[in-house]
């Protein structure tokens, strides 16, 4: 029999149920109608005057970035933990010619707007690059999937319109964040000016990501996605599959939410001077254990959390691999709607019989 394999590498993983195969199979593609029914839906949902859906999240970043700034040698700011910053090839350096400023990012996922006021420029003077837009991510990946609370993105938001600053959200994960509020995600977007989201992770769509904002904002949008050759017809399958993610994301999210704090609350007896686990930061889907011990140990662990022994098996009652993804020194798993309760329990087995098999 072949191993039980609990994947909670990453929620971009997610994989389409047969309902959504269905949906796909039966999309109209011609004109694509249910791309232009799925940008609507996203523009409505987001509280936005358009959207438009792009391939990726790294994408959907970077064509706002663009559209923002539409001369060379502006600056963006944006946090020293965000994936935008660390994840993304530095690519508004790269390709649109603009200068990334980072900012420190708090516990939270939040920013110091005291050190975020200080940090902006508007200068006109020749020696400086001047601050265009204001980055944020929401949910936050590297502080745990944490929530950015609504009155800081009230005062943020209020900060960059003083200085005539774009504010632009990566929202890979922000359905997570409504949810997690309890307020419908327009609550949250209704502070910033551009917002991405990814219409896989929570929502289990095989494809692409949404951005929204102006229709003059989109119009710029569009014509960058082009220059980057994002541009693709016949995407109706892809959008139909979206659409019917749409429709029952709030109860999946919250589906997902509650498998996180089951895995928080079956892992959290591991805490010892070593290994740390901190529930009241995992607020939505991604689960972080802390290991305090050197980068081969911590390599060893997670490879071993793919294999099985012979005694393992005899007394978990069968064979399981639990799949995560390793982010520094720290231990991550991510649940999406690819994961049901009973995977839960395995993995949960599986991990504290590692943990209790090597001595920390």
């Amino acid at each position: 029999m072949a191993p039980k394999f609990v994947d909670m590498i990453s929620d971009i993983f997610s994989k389409p149920s047969k309902a959504m195969r269905e949906a796909m199979a039966n999309a109209d593609v011609g004109e694509d109608p249910m791309v232009l029914a799925l940008e609507a839906k996203c523009a409505k949902l987001l509280g936005k005057e358009k959207a438009l859906l792009v391939s990726t999240g790294t994408m959907a970043n970077l064509l706002s970035i663009m559209s923002h700034c539409q001369e060379r040698g502006l600056e963006v700011l944006m946090g020293d933990k965000s994936h935008l910053y660390l994840a993304e090839q530095g690519h508004v350096a790269q390709l649109a010619g603009v200068f990334p400023r980072s900012v420190p990012t708090l516990k939270d996922g939040t920013h110091d707007l005291t050190t975020l006021a200080e940090t902006i420029s508007t200068s006109d003077g020749n020696d400086v690059c001047r601050t265009k837009v204001i980055c944020l991510e929401n949910t936050h990946t590297l502080c745990a999937g944490s929530i950015l609370p609504l009155d800081f993105l009230q005062k943020l938001y209020n900060l960059a319109q003083e200085n005539d600053i774009k504010v632009h959200v990566d929202g890979a994960r922000i359905l997570n964040a409504a949810v997690g509020l309890g307020v419908p995600v327009s609550e949250i977007t209704k502070f910033c000016d551009s917002v991405t989201f990814c219409l896989n992770k929570g929502i289990g769509a095989p494809f692409g990501s949404i951005v929204a904002g102006t229709e003059s904002f989109i119009k710029r949008v569009r014509r960058c996605r082009k220059a980057l050759g994002g541009e693709m017809p016949q995407l109706g399958m892809e959008a139909a599959a979206a659409l019917y993610g749409l429709d029952g994301a709030e109860e999946n999210i919250r589906k997902d939410h509650f498998l996180t704090k089951k895995l928080v609350n079956g892992l959290k007896n591991l805490s010892s001077s070593l290994v740390t686990i901190e529930p009241e930061e995992d607020q939505t889907n991604l689960v972080f254990i802390k290991i305090d011990k050197e980068m081969s140990f911590i390599t060893n662990l997670t490879e071993r959390l793919m294999t099985t022994t012979e005694a393992e098996v005899k007394e978990l009652g069968k064979e399981i691999h639990v799949g995560c993804k390793l982010i520094g020194k720290d231990i991550r798993f991510a649940i999406c709607c690819n994961i049901n309760e009973e995977d839960i329990d395995d993995a949960i087995k599986k991990v504290c019989y590692v943990f209790n098999e090597i001595h920390f």
